[in-house]
């Protein structure tokens, strides 16, 4: 099977997009495929098909149906700059926004848009809100946040050195509070040094990876702290192997009302592959 692609790199949480139609049953044995050494390689697979609810419109899928906040700015630089489905182009404007409808979220999503370099764009995102956010002090884990979207839970551990029975103990914590997801993030986040590590795990197709950032992780870091200090911030820098990612939280009211995540997005890689 031939497909073409477009990889994308936000602040190392490389993505590959799959332009082609491909059944949803298929999916995972494309993004194995897609992921491995041998093939394009990635952090993660997104596909990019026809909004049948959308005339004219296109939506961004996940391989495993989560939501990926950096996957959905790549969707919203994609939409902005590659109008033919090919090479990217620079932004028509300086600023503008860009609406995106994406797995894992319950509705349209809206981007603002910030001209870079031809192939480079910085790009915001509003985020979709937490359901919950829980805390406690677990045996294992010591003191952590639980942090549950539609579509991904984040478990932000504070100060915890990760070791192998980790993902097997999160499962079991995050069962207790409701049904596992399909997807679930452990954040190792060393608090002196401001500096994040994401493990994302996604149950089909089977992933765990140790990302280079991940966005919906930063947001729920974001929202932990902004739970924990009971205020709004602003302008918070998540430091993470591959780069930084910037978030906005606004808390009023005792909750969360508003979430931005941003960063750079740079386009690296068009063309065809075959699996």
């Amino acid at each position: 099977m031939k497909l073409r692609f477009i990889k994308v790199n936000p602040s190392g949480n490389t993505t590959v997009f799959i332009l082609d139609p491909v059944p949803k049953e298929n999916y995972a044995a494309v993004s194995r495929a897609v992921l491995s050494y041998e093939n394009v390689g990635a952090e993660q697979v997104g596909f990019i098909i026809k909004d049948e609810n959308r005339p004219g419109g296109w939506r961004m899928e996940m391989a495993g149906g989560e939501f990926c906040g950096n996957a959905s700015r790549s969707f919203a630089a994609w939409l902005a700059m590659c109008p033919d489905g090919g090479a990217p182009v620079s932004l028509p404007q300086q600023e503008m926004d860009q609406e995106i409808a994406v797995s894992g979220a319950g509705g349209i999503l809206t981007a603002h848009l910030t001209r870079m370099e031809e192939n480079r764009c910085y790009v915001t995102v509003d985020m979709p809100l937490p359901q919950r956010v829980l805390t406690g002090c677990d045996p294992w884990f010591g003191e952590y946040s639980l942090v549950i979207f539609d579509g991904i839970s984040h478990l932000v551990l504070w100060d915890h050195e990760d070791r192998p029975e980790d993902v097997d103990k999160a499962k079991e914590l995050i069962s207790v509070s409701g049904s596992l997801p399909e997807a679930f993030g452990l954040m190792y986040y060393n608090e002196t040094e401001k500096t994040m590590r994401p493990l994302v795990y996604v149950e089909n197709p089977y992933t765990l990876v140790w990302e280079n950032s991940c966005g919906s992780g930063s947001s729920a870091l974001a929202s932990a702290i902004a739970q924990r200090e009971r205020t709004s911030l602003n302008d918070i820098l998540v430091r993470q192997p591959g780069g930084e990612l910037k978030l906005n939280v606004v808390w009023e009211n005792d909750k969360i009302q508003k979430l931005v995540l941003g960063g750079v997005i740079e386009f690296t890689a068009v063309g065809e592959l075959f699996v």
